[in-house]
């Protein structure tokens, strides 16, 4: 049996998306035969987590003494135009095509039809979502939003999650669109490429 350290270092790793008991241990393992100077790095980068922080308006993450993230600061942007997307990591997709020059929204979490409606609303941020939208000023932008683009992916909870947005934001009577062909069925969007994010962008629907 694995010592303690080890094995609580274990269960953590374990809880991380995407890895199992036995990455986990070999990442447990890794750390464990770093040199000093190595580990103290990691450690060091780890509590250097502790600096980020939301941003007040869209919630990516980010580093900085403001409210707002770099890119809801920008005056460039255009504040009209507002994306909503899964995750961080979609964000810095999108972000890396430099194609698009709106605003985004990280919901931070898909859609589960088997989770209750009410938790799934405030888990996905759909009240501070409606909330911006309505009255952005509030969260230190000014505009009025004329589009939202659903960006959601295209797995069963991505296209869940947009029928879900779809219904809690009809009523606000601004034109919702959503990403045209290009994105493959069942597929995520931090794993498209920049060409495919570009045609899926100009060929977006109004739904």
């Amino acid at each position: 049996m694995f010592p303690k350290t080890i094995q609580d270092l274990i269960e953590i790793f374990s809880r991380f998306p995407g890895v199992g008991k036995r990455t986990a241990q070999r990442f447990v393992f890794y750390l464990a035969k770093l040199k000093k100077e190595d580990f103290d790095l990691f450690v060091e980068k780890c509590l250097n987590l502790k600096k980020i922080k939301s941003c007040n308006f869209c919630f990516n993450l980010f580093e900085g003494e403001n409210d707002l993230c770099p890119i809801c600061k920008n005056p460039q942007r255009i504040k009209k135009i507002l994306m909503i997307v899964e995750k961080e990591i979609d964000l810095e997709t999108i972000e890396n095509t430099k194609k698009y020059d709106g605003l985004y929204f990280v919901l931070g979490k898909s859609y589960s039809p088997l989770e209750d409606e009410k938790k799934i609303e405030k888990e996905m941020k759909i009240p501070e979502l409606i909330e911006r939208i309505k009255n952005p000023e509030k969260f230190g932008i000014k505009t009025t939003f004329q589009e939202i683009i659903i960006a959601t992916n295209t797995t069963l909870d991505g296209e869940n999650a947009a029928l879900f947005l779809q219904k809690k934001l009809k009523p606000l009577k601004i034109k919702i669109t959503s990403l045209g062909r290009g994105l493959s069925t069942g597929g995520e969007i931090e794993y498209s490429d920049d060409q495919t994010i570009f045609f899926a962008l100009n060929n977006r629907k109004e739904i």
